[in-house]
């Protein structure tokens, strides 16, 4: 009924040899891959979306008592999320884990026998560019033989050809050799921008709803292209009736002499005879090619959201909107998608390190600056001396925490009844705290809270690591962890270890409290001082504590379950890296009988942590030992030894970052014991 004129696209397909009227073949998974490699804009867009992901810190949060709260909190979006996280934190229901074996793992990356394949940032920026080209991306999880992660390998989502079933929990995947291979669920985390069409299979990209606005675009660069290259196309035609052979080539060369080069541009050219001349040009303008592929990367920018001061277009912009362009682009672009990332790695990754916490990402919006200064000027006096420089970003200065109280508004006898009131409270204290009272303070220093924590530790550790000694043996039977050598470990050793412990933190107190009576300081800032003592107990001492004492645990369990699997000789597995110390590594390949030493640094150590060893030979070492069976060795490679020594590590960060926390819960009901003799009349 209706005659519709023929598209441009249409048009162009013509000239580019596909049928004239039909549509465009439509853009296979590949095909959107190699879009992302071949058409400029599209890989500029989307290349910054993921370079963008990239420059996000993320956080692992360790919870100290699970519950429903934080069962919410874990599915929760970013808001609510990081104001109630924030709280917990302040509450100490929540700790941010510093050296996370899960952030590490996500930033190592692929590693192999010869290093690194790809980085943990290269990985995550091709994710992204998956997500966005095709929807989803896939990650193979390689694990130890305790099923805890090793390291992972991304997988082009075209290689896999069918996930996995109720039925068939696999993901079968066709690698580039031509190999097929199916892939346990439980080894895959799968990425997705879920598919409306069908939400339990493939996602879908938005590059894959472009498909037609980049071909149109790819089409008018191949046009272009093809213009330049080889139109087969003169612009002018000359003709003239009755023109011999040999009268036509004397009148080219004469036209091309006289015409050609810019020094005759516009000069007349006159000639006798009736000559026919036809122009044929054609401009790109005439043809709007240039309006199209303006038009098509504006559209591309809008479908990603992506403002257009972002990329650098910065003709119809000024100061505000450029300011806009960074918030509109971090909030409305890259927390979706942070968020798409987060849900899975919470979902997916943590449950295969079997741990209850939350991962995090620092919130790529910048705070409203204008704002804050604006209600900071509305209420200078709010705001310390410090927080002002900081509005500033200048660095805090000392005594910098006062502020500036305007004399207008606080009346004179108030002012005078606040420095009374100071004054009072600042009364000295000789005569309230007395040698007797400082020992009962002392005595709150309780070495009954650090026994319960440290024996059910050492206990649960020793009997992990003796487990694994069996399996790494393929021996059936249990592990025995109530034999006399064990109990004696525990019995002897413990006690020592609480008594150094209790000790110094008594020695500590002791000092801070004796100088702090001597000045004659206020209970407040008395209880600053035992504050002070605690905060360092609860920091660098007991990290140090739970390194090393899960290391003196965990190889004192698989030295014990040698004992019980019947091997007969034991290898020193050193830490091969920058880290390592000179006598360790020197220790490195020795082998010894079961019950023979170690020569370490001219001491002799049964294991990697023994109690024989002084401190600067065990403290923070993260060595280990190997079985040798028959003289042979399990682990005769050093690509084996590596992974060996890795796997014994990843379960021993883990360890120690849970006795690091229980530690931390015992100093606190000590300082909570002590400030509250303190302030006993």
């Amino acid at each position: 009924m209706f005659k519709r004129e023929k598209s441009f696209v249409e048009s162009l397909g013509s000239v580019l040899n596909f049928s004239s009227g039909k549509s465009a073949p439509t853009k296979s998974r590949r095909d959107i891959l190699l879009a992302y490699r071949e058409i400029p804009w599209l890989r500029a867009i989307v290349s910054r979306i993921a370079t963008s992901i990239l420059d996000v810190p993320w956080s692992y949060y360790e919870i100290e008592n699970s519950s429903k709260s934080f069962r919410k909190l874990k599915s929760s979006g970013k808001e609510y999320r990081e104001k109630i996280m924030n709280k917990k934190i302040k509450q100490g229901e929540l700790v941010e884990i510093e050296d996370s074996e899960i952030i590490e793992f996500i930033e190592a990356g692929t590693l192999v026998k010869n290093g690194k394949v790809l980085s943990g940032k290269e990985i995550l920026k091709v994710t992204q560019i998956y997500l966005e080209l095709l929807g989803e991306a896939f990650w193979l999880i390689e694990k130890t033989k305790t099923g805890l992660p090793l390291t992972y390998w991304l997988l082009n989502p075209i290689w896999v050809s069918d996930l996995p079933t109720a039925n068939n929990p696999y993901y079968s995947l066709r690698l580039p050799s031509g190999e097929f291979e199916n892939v346990p669920v439980t080894e895959i985390i799968h990425f997705r921008d879920i598919d409306v069409i069908n939400p339990y299979e493939r996602g879908y990209g938005l590059a894959q709803a472009l498909s037609d606005e980049l071909g149109a675009d790819e089409y008018a660069s191949k046009y272009i292209n093809s213009f330049f290259y080889n139109r087969a196309r003169p612009d002018i035609i000359i003709s003239a009736e009755g023109l011999r052979l040999e009268d036509k080539e004397r009148l080219e060369a004469k036209w091309l002499q006289e015409s050609r080069g810019f020094w005759n541009a516009y000069k007349p050219y006159f000639i006798s005879g009736n000559v026919k001349i036809t122009e044929l040009s054609q401009s790109f303008q005439s043809m709007e090619l240039v309006d199209l592929r303006r038009y098509e990367r504006d559209f591309i920018l809008q479908i990603f959201g992506v403002p257009p001061e972002i990329m650098g277009i910065v003709e119809n912009s000024n100061r505000a909107t450029i300011d806009a362009a960074n918030d509109i682009f971090a909030r409305w672009v890259l927390v979706p998608r942070l968020e798409i990332i987060r849900s899975v790695l919470q979902n997916q990754l943590l449950p295969m390190f079997e741990v209850e916490g939350i991962i995090d990402y620092e919130s790529p919006v910048s705070e409203d600056k204008e704002y804050i200064l604006n209600v900071a000027k509305a209420a200078p006096w709010s705001l310390s001396l410090n927080e002002w420089r900081e509005l500033q970003g200048l660095e805090p200065i000392e005594n910098g925490d006062v502020f500036m109280t305007p004399m207008n508004l606080l009346p004179e006898q108030k002012k005078m009844k606040v420095e009374i009131e100071e004054t009072k409270s600042e009364k000295k204290v000789e005569k309230t705290i007395s040698r007797d009272k400082l020992r009962r303070i002392l005595e709150q220093v309780n070495p009954a809270v650090l026994v319960s924590v440290i024996t059910s530790f050492w206990l649960e550790t020793i009997e992990r690591h003796g487990r694994r000694s069996l399996l790494e043996l393929n021996i059936d039977t249990p592990f025995n962890p109530r034999i006399d050598r064990i109990n004696d470990f525990v019995e002897k050793y413990g006690a020592e270890l609480i008594k150094g412990i209790n000790e110094t933190t008594r020695d500590k107190l002791r000092k801070e409290l004796e100088e702090g009576i001597a000045n004659g300081e206020s209970i407040a800032k008395l209880s600053d001082r035992i504050s002070k003592v605690f905060e360092e107990a609860k920091g660098y001492r007991a990290e140090r504590i739970a390194r090393t004492e899960t290391i003196r645990a965990a190889n004192f369990g698989a030295y014990e379950g040698y004992q019980q699997g019947n091997v007969e000789q034991k290898r020193w597995l050193a830490t091969m890296d920058e880290r390592v110390r000179d006598a360790h590594a020197d220790a490195d390949m020795q082998v010894r009988d079961i019950d023979d030493y170690f020569d370490v640094g001219g001491e002799k150590l049964m294991y990697p942590g023994d109690y024989a060893g002084s401190a600067g030979n065990v403290i923070n070492c993260r060595c280990t030992i190997e079985p040798i069976i028959n003289q042979r060795a399990i682990y005769d490679t050093v690509e084996k030894r590596v992974k060996r020594w890795k796997e014994f590590d990843s379960v021993l960060r883990q360890e120690e970052k849970e006795f690091q926390i229980q530690l931390k819960k015992a100093f606190q009901k000590q300082q909570d014991a002590v400030n509250e003799e303190l302030r006993k009349e």
